[in-house]
């Protein structure tokens, strides 16, 4: 989920690189202006979607370590009720969370 920041990122210098090389008449400036505009606003949205995933997998993550350390496995369900959001995002930021190796993978989650 990381390359949704990534490509937030990358959309949003191309957008500002259209704005620094503007040259020429009004009329091209204002053309230049609007499709800039059309490709830093999807990437200033994509960054923060980004941000979001990054940040809710971080929370998740830590919360089912700490399940981990107390009970010896993950109970999802607790999770989810905690955190009001469903379970199935629960495992599925749990996944997340074994792919950036923030949990281990042969973890019991319940």
């Amino acid at each position: 989920m990381r390359n949704l920041r990534t490509w937030g990122i990358i959309l949003s210098i191309f957008g500002i690189l259209g704005v620094i090389s503007i040259q020429g008449d009004k009329e091209a400036l204002k053309i230049s202006l609007g499709w800039s505009a059309l490709v830093i606003s999807p990437g200033l949205v994509l960054i923060n979607k980004g941000q979001k995933v990054i940040k809710k997998t971080k929370v998740i993550s830590t919360e089912a370590l700490v399940h981990l350390r107390e009970k010896g496995f993950i109970d999802s369900i607790e999770i989810s009720d905690k955190l009001k959001i469903s379970e199935i995002s629960v495992r599925r930021f749990i996944y997340l969370g074994q792919t950036e190796a923030f949990i281990p993978l042969e973890v019991n989650i319940k």
